[in-house]
């Protein structure tokens, strides 16, 4: 018994014909050759083009850059690391206002007697006090907002930054939340200066152990908050070994100290404003590490 002939179906008369030939044994009609497939087309016979893995045709142009996917992410991300440096220097404007302005009043520390404990204070300390901080405190929370939401931008295309956004969120939560005890320590305070009539606040108008819990629940806190800004701190360092940028490093040490944060901020905007000018020139991303 001879091999079996491979045939295909004639075009024309739907009779079988033997594959390779060129004319139906049937009705004498052309039988037509398989179409060549053609670079992104699927291998069946007039099938829809395969997709693409690339935003460009496969054959046109060269490939393109991989890095260009990432270059809005980078741009949004120094966006926000340049925010968060604007506001840090606002707030520090507003720390060296303050000490400028007119103060009344005073405020003693506790004193112990063989059976009160007395405390004075007047309102209009704890108002400019409660001023202060309140406005220190927003601007750091929305300085920290910042920097987290860049390091949250970056997290998806460079794992080095998903440490430093879980700290520096870290320290956003725990800064909230002495907010809340502190807002309940002048509550109680002011309380207690109605209660006294403006004179010595005694024990009986104010619960200075519910007090000193309180202070022990913002020192609790307060220890987050460090965690969180070191965190912070790794966050811009790390900005630095992305975008290659000395700046930032620069900048991350110095916000350590106390009177030198101010030009550790300085250096960052510069940094940001150094990255984000390569980013936007002709179109070429830098070499990040």
């Amino acid at each position: 018994m001879g091999a079996a002939v491979a045939t295909v179906t004639c075009p024309h008369c739907g009779a079988p014909a033997p594959a390779g030939g060129t004319f139906c044994p049937s009705c004498g009609g052309a039988l037509l050759a398989p179409a060549p497939v053609s670079p992104g087309a699927s291998p069946s016979f007039g099938g829809p083009p395969l997709a693409s893995p690339h935003p460009y045709p496969v054959g046109f142009g060269a490939p393109p850059d991989p890095g260009a996917s990432s270059r809005p992410i980078d741009l949004r991300a120094i966006s926000h690391v340049t925010i968060a440096a604007v506001i840090a220097l606002v707030s520090t404007a507003v720390s060296v206002a303050t000490l400028f302005l007119p103060t009344s009043g005073s405020l003693d520390v506790a004193a112990t007697s063989s059976s009160t404990t007395t405390l004075t204070l007047s309102l209009a300390t704890l108002e400019i006090l409660s001023a202060i901080l309140g406005i220190a405190l927003i601007l750091g929370l929305l300085e920290l907002w910042f920097y987290r939401s860049a390091f949250h931008d970056l997290s998806p295309i460079d794992r080095r930054f998903s440490t430093p956004a879980t700290l520096t969120l870290l320290a956003l939560v725990s800064l909230v939340l002495i907010a809340a005890s502190g807002a309940a320590v002048v509550v109680l305070l002011y309380q207690a200066i109605h209660c006294a009539g403006g004179g010595k606040i005694t024990s009986t108008c104010l619960s200075f152990g519910t007090v000193g819990g309180l202070l022990l629940l913002i020192a609790l806190f307060a220890i987050f908050a460090f965690v969180g800004w070191i965190g912070f701190l790794l966050g811009v360092w790390r900005l630095g070994t992305r975008y290659r940028e000395g700046l930032f490093k620069a900048g991350a040490i110095l916000l350590i100290f106390p009177v030198l944060n101010v030009i550790g901020v300085i250096l960052i905007l510069v940094g940001a404003r150094n990255v984000r000018a390569r980013l936007e020139s002709s179109g070429a991303m830098p070499s990040f590490g």
